[in-house]
């Protein structure tokens, strides 16, 4: 429980420095959408009644403090109001995510699958390689392992451990065959 606990944390602090970088790279960068959008459709001649509306349609132009745009800004985020596309005027963002994210899912689940039977099939191909040598470091690494994962005073002990004797037969015999040569 801990663990998850300290996981969900970690994810919550990543999403909010997310976020927070989200709010404030656009305000620092010179300019402003709407002057880059309109410059994109009409050239370099703004009309400034257009360009006002669309800095008020993007929020661009509040007399709220930026600590008060920020606290606004995780509030709509939260309610997953993402405002108004750029790219895609006059359409709302959360419209644009959703059209997209059949095909995000689709794509997740099928590199999800592929990944499992590939990653399933190297490994017994691995596995059933049939070479000693290559199975023996294995076999430590996993005993090593395991009992490192497991809390104090409940380690396994050499006896239980399933391949120690294909480890002891391994090490006699690359040990011999080292010392013979």
């Amino acid at each position: 429980m801990r663990f998850v606990l300290r996981r969900l944390g970690f994810f919550v602090v990543t999403l909010w420095a997310a976020i927070t970088l989200n709010f404030f790279i656009p305000r620092l960068m010179p300019g402003n959408p709407a002057e880059a959008m309109m410059s994109r459709y009409r050239g370099e001649h703004l009309n400034p009644q257009a360009l006002n509306a669309l800095e008020i349609a993007f929020g661009l132009k509040t007399h709220q403090s930026l600590l008060s745009q920020y606290v606004d800004y995780l509030g709509n985020t939260l309610r997953g109001h993402f405002g108004i596309s750029i790219t895609f005027f006059p359409e709302p963002v959360m419209h644009e995510i959703l059209g997209a994210l059949p095909w995000t899912l689709v794509l997740v689940g099928v590199t999800t699958i592929l990944a499992f039977v590939l990653g399933t099939l190297i490994g017994l191909a691995g596995s059933r390689s049939g070479s000693s040598r290559s199975s023996t470091p294995g076999c430590h690494t996993a005993a090593a392992t395991t009992r490192s994962t497991l809390r104090p005073g409940r380690g396994i002990s050499p006896t239980t451990h399933s391949c120690t004797r294909s480890c002891r037969r391994s090490r006699s015999s690359s040990s011999r065959s080292a010392a013979g040569s």
